[in-house]
């Protein structure tokens, strides 16, 4: 990828990095192996913040990369994950996993940087997703449209720079073979082959008490 970055540096360049960590297989460095295994930690979890920080390192030769070469502030760098923890870890006070419907298991990060545009310390509370990557993308760099089938995410210019206006509410849908859930901005609904239970997420954003029944 830093490679890729110096030798397009003169034009507008498209990046895409997939890292793998944490994730099987749980290999990484010694160096930062020993670091949390040290700690106490089981090989693999001592493993999972171990590459985390492996993430961080490598993380931290792009933007150097992107520095060196001039082109830092003039770049839109994005962060983003998958979906919830692999294992039973920190998971920020959320409920479930990966694989789960539940806030813990799709609800992740997503940090967008472009000092030229966006303004440091702006935080979006609207809910997103990552269908609304490749509007956003294109509204930000003016790029030009070409025929796709329709497209299901929008746009988050408005949150991002402005003007904020006419952002109507909206529904996110998950699914994971049989289990699925709805978010709004306030409530996520969870259905499972067992159950339906719905949460209020401003009031208990833990999903500790299911008023599916006193809010059918």
């Amino acid at each position: 990828a830093i490679e890729f970055i110096r030798a397009n540096r003169q034009k507008p360049f498209f990046c895409y990095i997939p890292y793998n960590p944490p994730h099987s297989p749980f290999q990484v460095p010694d160096k930062h192996f020993e670091k949390y295994k040290t700690k106490g930690l089981d090989d693999k979890l001592a493993c999972v913040y171990a590459m985390c920080e492996n993430l961080d390192d490598n993380i931290g030769r792009l933007f150097s990369t992107l520095g060196n070469l001039n082109i830092l502030d003039d770049t839109i760098i994005i962060f983003i994950t998958d979906n919830g923890p692999n294992s039973k870890r920190y998971n920020g006070d959320m409920r479930g996993r990966k694989g789960s419907p539940h806030e813990g298991g799709t609800r992740v990060p997503c940090f967008i940087r472009w000092p030229e545009k966006i303004k440091a310390g702006t935080v979006v509370k609207q809910i997103t997703s990552h269908i609304d990557i490749l509007p956003t993308l294109k509204e930000l760099t003016g790029a030009e449209k070409s025929e796709t089938k329709p497209l299901d995410g929008k746009s988050l210019v408005p949150l991002l720079v402005g003007p904020f206006e006419n952002w109507l509410d909206r529904k996110l849908y998950v699914n994971w073979k049989n289990r699925g859930g709805v978010r709004t901005q306030t409530h996520r609904l969870v259905v499972t082959p067992q159950e339906t239970m719905l949460f209020n997420m401003v009031n208990d954003p833990s999903e500790t008490f299911d008023i599916s029944k006193e809010q059918p």
